[in-house]
């Protein structure tokens, strides 16, 4: 975390800034101590860490432990001889994708340090940072005015970012990360190589997770989220002042996992509750605007999530976590050699807690995502540091 939020959060005037409790317990956490209550633990299965938030975080004993699914010796044989000559850093990748397309959706895994560490390595280069018009987050809107206060201040003053719960994703842990990340922003905003404006949107839901006090209204939030992030996105790139003159607003969004699935749908259940999800790439395409989607698998060490066992949310990840293969990390475009992992994302599938079935069931992963980067092993978020280091 650089020094100057380092000397904020630790000073001797720490103790009288206006920051909030870290977030209470709410239906999330709470399914998780209930589920780790009520099964034995050896029923408990791993934990999906590319799973939307009320998923990922709710469903320790919601995904069943199937084997990875494969066609034939030949097809796996094609897929490592591709990943062998295609694999590339996650930076190149990613930063050659943010220069060639105008919108690029960039998946999190929530609870790992590395994809926030990748962001921050295409906002410290120097051509990202002067091409981008703005970037997003998986943050509920209601947040957008204090982010919009913090990037104006001067001097710099975090306390800002703590106005609003979820802005730096608290949820997870590591707000040193995410501080890092709002730094570098707010860095970007007085950079004298920009010639505009670097839009910052919080695109999500107002009020989630916190308001999903109930089964019922787990499901419809998490139902209307990816249409308030379409939303609120396109608002912005249709705001963009000269964006036009330009040949469009370039755009970077920082999304979960599931969220960068193109032309794919879902059906979420909690118990009885039902809903039906259409995540945020299907929206844009569906408005006409097509975005590059890179999709991230990584295994944290450690995840305080329930004490559930953890894999990758992938079956992708179990493949390429097998002896023989490119060491991680690495990126790789998505092709027919994808073919291979047939249903490559895993989906939880207990009728009586959780249960999350993507759409159509038979698809392709070279359809839904343009890019796929895998993290392997990757280290856990650290705790957050802030309502500690303020006595709070």
């Amino acid at each position: 975390m650089p020094a100057t939020l380092r000397g904020w959060l630790e000073g001797a005037g720490a103790r009288d800034r206006v920051v909030p409790h870290r977030p209470r317990l709410r239906l999330a956490a709470l399914l998780v101590v209930l589920a780790s209550l009520t099964r034995p633990v050896h029923a408990q299965r791993p934990t999906p860490l590319l799973a939307p938030d009320v998923v990922a975080v709710a469903a320790s004993g919601g995904i069943a432990r199937d084997a990875v699914a494969r066609d034939s010796v030949a097809d796996y044989d094609a897929l490592h001889r591709y990943v062998v000559a295609q694999h590339e850093t996650p930076l190149d990748a990613v930063r050659r994708a943010v220069l060639s397309h105008p919108v690029v959706l960039l998946g999190d895994v929530h609870p790992a340090l590395e994809p926030k560490q990748l962001l921050l390595a295409l906002l410290a280069d120097s051509l990202v940072a002067t091409r981008l018009d703005a970037v997003a987050f998986e943050v509920p809107a209601s947040a957008q005015r204090w982010i919009a206060a913090y990037l104006q201040s001067s001097p710099e003053d975090p306390s800002l970012l703590f106005r609003e719960s979820g802005t730096l994703r608290t949820v997870w842990g590591g707000s040193d990360e995410w501080l890092a990340i709002f730094h570098r922003l707010w860095e970007l905003q007085r950079d004298p190589r920009r010639d505009r404006a670097l839009e910052v949107v919080a695109m999500d839901l107002p009020g989630w997770p916190d308001r999903a006090t109930s089964a019922r209204a787990a499901v419809s939030m998490y139902a209307d989220r990816d249409s308030a992030m379409a939303s609120n996105l396109l608002d912005a790139i249709a705001a963009c002042d000269g964006c036009a003159a330009r040949g469009g607003a370039r755009v970077l969004a920082f999304v979960g996992g599931y969220h960068v699935l193109r032309g794919l749908e879902a059906d979420l259940s909690i118990g009885p509750n039902n809903g039906r999800v259409i995540w945020l790439a299907t929206r844009l395409e569906r408005r006409g605007v097509h975005p590059f989607t890179v999709l991230t698998d990584g295994l944290p060490r450690a995840v305080a999530l329930g004490g559930a066992t953890v894999h990758g949310a992938t079956r992708l990840y179990d493949v390429l976590a097998q002896g023989g293969w490119p060491a991680a990390p690495y990126a790789v475009e998505t092709s027919g050699a994808f073919d291979a992992v047939a249903r490559a994302i895993r989906e939880p599938d207990d009728p009586t807690d959780i249960a999350f079935t993507l759409r159509p069931r038979r698809y392709r992963l070279r359809d839904a995502v343009d890019l796929f980067i895998y993290w392997g092993p990757t280290t856990q978020l650290g705790a957050n540091a802030a309502p500690r280091a303020l006595g709070r």
